[in-house]
Parts: C-alpha cells; sequence; structure tokens
C-alpha cells in the first residue's frame, strides 16, 4: 500500500515540525512538502501532487483559504485540510464555501 502524501503549510515552522513528527509516526503517512506560505502551499501542490494539503488559516501573502480555492480550482482531486487556532464560525463557514 503506498503512503498517503502530504503538504504541511504553515508559516510557524515549530507547527509544520510538531505535524511533520505527528504524522510520520503513524503508518502510511509521508510527508513530502513543506511551505511558509499560501503561495508556496500551491506551488509545492502543483510540483508534488500529494494526496493531501495540510493548511493554516492565517499564512503570509496568501491565507489558507484563498490557497485552499486555488488548489480545489487546480486539482480538485487533492484533499484539503485546514487548521485553526480560532474559534469563529465566521472562518469555518468561509473555508467550506
Amino acid at each position: 500500500m503506498n503512503a498517503t502524501k502530504i503538504v504541511l503549510a504553515d508559516d510557524h515552522q515549530v507547527v509544520r515540525l510538531g505535524l511533520r513528527t505527528l504524522l510520520e509516526s503513524a503508518p502510511g503517512f509521508q510527508v513530502v512538502g513543506e511551505a511558509g506560505d499560501g503561495l508556496e502551499a500551491i506551488r509545492l501542490a502543483e510540483q508534488l501532487s500529494p494526496d493531501v494539503v495540510i493548511l493554516d488559516l492565517l499564512m503570509p501573502r496568501l491565507n489558507g483559504i484563498e490557497a485552499a480555492r486555488q488548489i480545489h480550482a487546480r486539482f480538485p482531486h487533492m484533499r484539503i485540510v485546514i487548521l485553526s487556532m480560532f474559534d469563529s464560525e465566521a472562518y469555518v463557514v468561509e473555508a467550506l464555501s
């Protein structure tokens, strides 16, 4: 069985390191790329063709919601997970639209 390929995008390197460590400690997951902003996440999605892109909601240059929209429009087969520390319902609604 092939590992699920993942791209991580968060502007905090320590968060990316923690997620990478957690994901790669479980069988079946492989982090193939890391991005520090939304534009880099889109570039890596195009270059690496991951199965899943994990995005932080707020990042520099392009936020996670807009990055998710662009990735989904160009690569509808890719799964997208958006992480956030915010508890505002408005962010969730916007991310799902």
